[in-house]
């Protein structure tokens, strides 16, 4: 079989990767042999603008592929799947008020308040500093925030 690499691939190197509707997709620069070797594999289609060959994804057509190609090296490009955005989980306003109740330190409750009023991380919070505080306009101005 071929050298099997996920680095960058050179510009002789066959490359396989996963196309549209679970296909496999095999480009590689011109080369009328390999052409040859790709046409004696069935179910092939050449796709022109994409400039790579496509093959059903059914059993054995990889094996006929790394097959007709073991004397070369290939690459495997793998598309890392996308992780699901999932919203936070949030509480509500009498969750929030019995927390905040359930403080016995008066401290501890002024900076949680703090951080739930005005909507800071726990980062934020913690380089607060008294010049940060804008008492005539009831501001808090926040260095080092995402928002820069």
């Amino acid at each position: 079989m071929g050298v099997v690499t996920v680095s960058k691939p050179s510009t002789n190197m066959i490359v396989l990767g996963k196309g549209d509707s679970d296909r496999i997709t095999v480009s590689f620069r011109y080369d009328p042999q390999r052409v040859e070797k790709v046409k004696t594999i069935p179910g092939r289609k050449w796709h022109p603008e994409e400039k790579h060959w496509n093959f059903p994804n059914t059993d054995g057509t990889l094996e006929k592929i790394l097959d007709v190609f073991k004397d070369e090296e290939i690459h495997y490009e793998v598309k890392r799947p996308t992780k699901d955005k999932k919203l936070p989980t949030t509480l509500n306003k009498e969750e929030i008020t019995r927390i905040i109740q359930a403080m016995k330190n008066i401290k501890h409750k002024a900076i949680l308040m703090t951080i739930y009023s005005g909507g800071l991380r726990v980062g934020e919070a913690a380089r607060l500093t008294l010049e940060g505080l804008d008492r005539q306009r009831m501001l808090i101005h926040i260095k080092g925030s995402k928002g820069r």
